[in-house]
């Protein structure tokens, strides 16, 4: 699809995103100057809602940023939707995404329990756990309470530096929410004197606990991309010595956390607590610490930092929201929990600012002179970049679930299909115009959404812009699966569908590797859903399917059995629902034929 390219307004990035007027002065608006916020207006030449400068923390406020256009006051008259005037992108409607809300279309015929998969979630023991082998014992050990756990593996003061080295590496790319340097010296000191009882050892614990239990995204991609058949029949996921390594650090870790004090410290230990149980399929467990973080963080801004603070101590403050805010974003996507109050806050800095190229111990790969750029040097380049464009990503995102996910899917039964697919083309130019600036160290191949980036974070960057345009078509999906008749009378309408069917192909193509990470559980919940929507429209027997999409729901279906060892219990029980609507589907095809 192509879209054309809209003129941007000239209001500063914060009047634009708070729907007021803006006097456009320079370098700094008067509402800006009054309330002493950082003021941002984009400068190129051409005026378009895309600044391509990347260097500037702003590049990626432009489409971001200028979707009133979209959805204002007009907009909502015309198109017949709700649409709150307050920054949109700061709240999301809670688990309408989710397979659950997929089950309950009426295509289902009430078959499957309300929120049954929701309900599976708090499951305190996955299946496969239950078991009293050696690994199944120390595996249920993990769902009890913190402090009756023991810790079953030494501590090795000579593994620190390569630990937390493996941390930076694999692990913080994601979320640079900790000064490297800092860690390193708390590295150094843990090693020569022993870990104490405050922050420092806190965090030393944590990235050695988070530098064990992650591997390499090129080890996974190997196999994906050599040898499909061989990946696809890998056995589950069994990592018993890693994870009990692992495990023994991170409980030395919560033994020091309830005794910190409010700081930023504290607020990053409870992050990277959050950070560990996703990477261990453990989510709520991991939500109760990102919230933690953000109260924690909350507190801190407001009664504790310092009146006068260095650059780095703003720069980790500001990369500290923007970290707690995309995480709690994640988690409450997919279950209802209560918020923190962080997308409540007002924080002044709509994104953090890049790291200081004066000072090369905080950014070393920002100097004027990358020619000569070492390999690490060009991984905190791109790890910045990739921060940055998930945090853009994170906030249309949220405009997309504002925009189509206010209410159930009993909207989209009676919606103005004309209207809706003006807004779903303009969420699709939002999204060309976000990867027009995308930097060379993050792109990945959009004209081929077959091949796999080889690097990670390109792929997780792919990831989410497929999950996007997978929110963006499903309310169109759903219209032509509950109207077959009127599907087929309406071009534009069936060109989404396909649109829709082929997107959700391709995200449970990508999340089908075999690579742990901070998302494994949130992306396997993804497949699963574009899975149920490729079966809601099989069960039509009307809709035409595209090819492979039996192997994609198979490979669906695959995926949840390697990871569901580990997961909670919503893992197992969407796999066998997968199974049984995918048999019933194959009967129904051979009685058609």
């Amino acid at each position: 699809m192509n879209y054309s390219r809209k003129r941007a307004v000239t209001a500063c990035l914060r009047c634009r995103a708070r729907k007021t007027k803006c006097d456009n002065q320079r370098p700094a608006c008067g509402f800006c100057i009054g309330v002493g916020a950082q003021c941002l207006y984009h400068e190129n030449s051409e005026h378009s809602s895309y600044n391509k400068s990347p260097l500037d923390a702003s590049y990626m406020s432009g489409p971001v940023e200028s979707d009133h256009t979209i959805f204002g006051a007009t907009a909502t008259e015309d198109y017949n939707l709700q649409w709150s005037t307050s920054a949109s992108y700061l709240k999301i409607p809670s688990s309408r995404t989710t397979p659950d809300m997929i089950l309950v279309w009426p295509i289902f015929e009430g078959k499957f329990p309300i929120d049954c998969l929701q309900a599976a979630i708090f499951d305190s023991a996955p299946y496969g756990m239950e078991s009293d082998d050696d690994d199944g014992g120390f595996q249920t050990n993990i769902h009890r309470p913190f402090e009756s756990q023991s810790v079953t593996y030494g501590l090795q003061e000579i593994e620190v530096a390569n630990l937390t080295e493996r941390f930076l590496s694999l692990v913080h790319t994601k979320n640079p929410i900790l000064d490297e340097s800092t860690l390193r010296q708390f590295a150094n000191a843990f090693a020569e004197n022993g870990m104490g009882w405050d922050g420092p050892s806190c965090l030393v614990l944590l990235a050695c606990a988070l530098g064990t239990i992650a591997s390499p995204f090129e080890e996974a991609h190997a196999k994906a991309t050599s040898d499909p058949l061989t990946f696809r029949q890998l056995q589950p996921s069994n990592n018993g010595p890693n994870l009990k390594r692992a495990e023994s650090y991170y409980l030395l870790a919560r033994r020091r956390i309830g005794l910190l004090r409010p700081s930023i410290i504290a607020s990053q230990c409870f992050f990277l607590s959050g950070v560990y149980l996703m990477y261990a399929l453990r989510p709520v467990e991991a939500f109760h610490e990102f919230h933690q973080a953000s109260i924690v963080f909350q507190i801190w801004l407001k009664f504790g930092r310092p009146s006068k603070k260095s650059s780095t101590a703003q720069r980790l403050e500001q990369r500290m929201y923007w970290s707690c805010f995309k995480s709690e974003c994640e988690i409450l996507s997919e279950i209802p929990l209560p918020e923190s109050g962080i997308a409540d806050f007002e924080y002044p800095h709509m994104f953090p600012s890049p790291p200081d190229p004066q000072n090369s111990s905080e950014s070393p790969s920002f100097r004027e002179n990358t020619i000569h750029m070492t390999p690490r040097q060009q991984q905190q380049e791109q790890s910045w970049y990739y921060y940055l464009s998930e945090i853009a990503l994170r906030r249309i995102g949220n405009r997309v679930l504002n925009a189509f996910y206010r209410d159930d899917h009993q909207l989209w039964l009676n919606m103005e299909v004309p209207s809706m697919v003006k807004i779903g083309e303009e969420f699709m130019q939002l999204l060309e115009q976000w990867h027009e600036g995308l930097p060379s160290v993050l792109n990945y191949n959009q004209g081929d959404l077959s091949q796999l980036p080889s690097e990670e974070l390109p792929f997780m960057i792919r990831v989410r812009v497929l999950e996007i345009r997978t929110w963006i078509f499903r309310p169109f999906l759903f219209y032509a699966v509950h109207h077959p008749g009127q599907a087929f009378q309406n071009t534009t309408l069936l060109r989404f569908v396909e649109q829709a069917l082929l997107q959700c192909i391709r995200l449970i193509e990508t999340n089908s590797i075999r690579h742990r990470h901070h998302g494994v559980w949130y992306t396997c919940r993804v497949s699963v859903s574009a899975a149920f929507s490729i079966l809601a429209v099989a069960k039509t027997g009307t809709i035409p399917l595209p090819q492979g999409w039996q192997s994609a729901v198979q490979l669906a279906i695959e995926t949840l059995l390697y990871w569901e060892p580990e997961g909670p219990g919503d893992l197992r029980l969407a796999r066998t629902i997968l199974e049984d609507l995918l048999s019933h589907s194959a009967e129904a095809i051979n009685q058609q034929a």
